[in-house]
């Protein structure tokens, strides 16, 4: 017997972001971020640098995936990791986790990378979240040995100004062959 995905993934669909979308953005409490980074993902999908792919349930965002064309952004890792395309901000909203809306966002960013022909995939994940690596390895990644390297990005501060945050992670890769 077949099993029937849940009403909640029937209901899901995987879309490019639009102009249109940024106030949602950034009203979203587990998004975060600053109001010009969803603005420039969606400058760099114009150029055709990125594709920035939002989950969507009833018309509410309740999740994002940027998938970019360049690879790692660490010179390092770059030097260590074939040629690949990189998640970067996989973020689904704290209740719909475990449903579904995750690993869509994951497949839509494989299916775009075949799509253009890009063989590898990749992604940074912390060293102090062991339960996303094993989501990612039970998806086809695999630990890039030597890659360990500090992720750092600006957030809001929560008055008004912007403060830098960090994570150690490790570089993942999947091979879409």
């Amino acid at each position: 017997m077949t099993r029937q995905p849940s009403l909640a993934i029937q209901s899901l669909r995987i879309r490019e972001a639009a102009h249109a979308d940024i106030p949602h953005l950034l009203a979203l409490p587990f998004s975060g971020g600053l109001s010009l980074k969803h603005q420039d993902r969606i400058e760099r999908q114009g150029r055709d640098e990125a594709r920035y792919l939002l989950a969507v349930r009833g018309g509410r965002i309740i999740g994002h995936l940027l998938l970019k064309w360049d690879g790692p952004f660490d010179e390092r890792v770059r030097k260590l990791v074939p040629a690949c395309a990189e998640v970067e901000d996989f973020v689904v909203a704290p209740e719909w986790r475990g449903q579904g809306a995750g690993g869509a966002l994951l497949t839509a960013a494989d299916e775009r990378c075949r799509e253009r022909g890009v063989q590898w995939i990749g992604l940074s994940v912390g060293l102090e979240n062991p339960s996303a690596r094993a989501i990612y390895e039970h998806r086809g990644y695999v630990p890039v040995p030597g890659s360990e390297h500090r992720v750092s990005w600006l957030q809001p501060d929560g008055s008004g100004g912007e403060v830098e945050a960090h994570e150690d992670c490790v570089y993942l890769v999947k091979d879409l062959a």
